[in-house]
């Protein structure tokens, strides 16, 4: 697995860390992906989520967390206040 993005050596299920690294986020930033349904995920157990590689090189969740994040729009519209 590379650490800059490139899924050439990743396998094909990867964990939420994996996923982590390759895209170079947090691990609040990757399970808010998650819970968004912004990156597709799997719950294999309860406490187990795995992240498929085709959903990794799929553009189409990646444009969407481009944008401003729910906690961005909501530290922004506190501010307004």
């Amino acid at each position: 697995m590379n650490r800059n993005g490139n899924l050439e050596n990743a396998r094909d299920v990867l964990s939420v860390r994996e996923v982590q690294q390759i895209l170079g986020i947090g691990r609040n930033a990757a399970y808010e992906l998650i819970a968004s349904g912004r990156l597709p995920s799997v719950r294999v157990t309860p406490r187990r989520i795995v992240v498929t590689k085709i959903a990794l090189s799929k553009r189409s969740w990646v444009s969407r967390r481009i944008g401003p994040s729910s906690t961005d729009e909501r530290l922004h519209n506190a501010r307004a206040v």
